[in-house]
């Protein structure tokens, strides 16, 4: 039940009871401004194609995790998954010429420790490719993230 209002100045606080809630509620509805842009608990997904060492294609999803690169996506109708430990990953690079790209897209080359590479290009947005160089720098150097595009040299 809602009480009148009494009579009161404008702008002063109402009186008790009257049909106004008595707790203060927050003046933003956005969450907290202590978030992070990103949990690093979490792994983050992107929509990609890659083609494997054997040239085969296949699309679904990678997903940056704490310790591993993982492609799972879906041939003819069966489930396909890769995984890649960052410690076998032994560079990468952006593929330069039309011959390396994959459709014709921004590619990343992630080249393996057993002499294989997997080509890997975003479904959606070009810029996924820089993003995930980067995010694959910080990943197997220990290193935040950085702006440009780097890679690591081949070991011996």
């Amino acid at each position: 039940m809602v009480l009148p209002c009494g009579a009161g100045a404008i702008g002063a606080d109402p009186p008790f009871g009257c049909g106004f809630s008595r707790i203060q509620l927050r003046r933003n509805a956005e969450a907290s401004s202590r978030r992070r842009a990103h949990d690093p608990g979490m792994a983050l997904t992107y929509a990609v194609t890659w083609e494997e060492p054997d040239g085969s294609q296949r699309s679904g999803r990678l997903e940056v995790g704490p310790d591993l690169l993982r492609l799972d996506g879906r041939n003819a109708g069966l489930p396909v998954e890769h995984s890649f430990r960052y410690r076998d990953i032994v560079g990468y690079r952006m593929a330069r010429g039309t011959g390396e790209r994959l459709h014709g897209r921004p590619t990343l080359i992630v080249e393996l420790a057993a002499g294989d590479s997997v080509k890997v290009a975003s479904v959606a947005q070009s810029g996924v490719v820089s993003e995930l160089a980067n995010r694959l720098q910080a990943a197997t150097s220990g290193e935040p993230e950085r702006e440009k595009i780097t890679s690591r040299p081949r070991a011996s």
